[in-house]
């Protein structure tokens, strides 16, 4: 079975589209979304849980703290969190940086509602003992919010 992702075309450029589509996603066919393709309207998703991470502008949710992998790193504003998955983002152009850590290809992510920056996506770890980071998202604590959720239990 085959998929077809749209992505923003300001986000590929068409040598890292046909690489995409050639060695990233075998399953997955990417084809370029076009802003007129979002038709105005904002699809926000929600994961649920019992302590909910939203943004501090705007209240969007973003993940949960079932998602939390680590509360020790540091980004631009202080103390950082990683994240396994984290929803309504947005996406900026890879970008080479040197950290602490060694060197990463990133991506800065912002808030899909209001466009707030608020941390970075590790798209590739150069070094072995740092590619646990590759797909997961660190958000800056200072520019997101902690807050009780509603935790979801199923009858039999």
């Amino acid at each position: 079975m085959t998929y077809t992702l749209r992505i923003p075309s300001r986000l590929l450029s068409s040598g890292q589209l046909q690489l995409l589509n050639e060695y990233a996603c075998p399953k997955f066919y990417v084809l370029p979304l076009s802003l007129k393709d979002n038709m105005g309207r904002i699809f926000l998703e929600h994961l649920g849980g019992s302590r909910l991470f939203s943004c501090a502008s705007c209240d969007t949710i973003l993940t949960n703290r079932s998602e939390l992998i680590s509360t020790r790193f540091t980004g631009a504003t202080g103390r950082a969190f990683l994240f396994n998955k984290v929803v309504n983002l947005n996406f900026s152009e890879v970008q080479d940086r040197v950290m602490l850590t060694g060197r990463h290809m990133v991506r800065d992510v912002s808030c899909k509602n209001c466009d707030t920056k608020l941390g970075w996506v590790y798209e590739f770890a150069t070094e072995e003992t740092q590619r646990y980071k590759e797909g997961r998202v660190i958000l800056e604590r200072a520019l997101v919010t902690e807050s009780d959720g509603i935790e979801e239990h199923l009858g039999n």
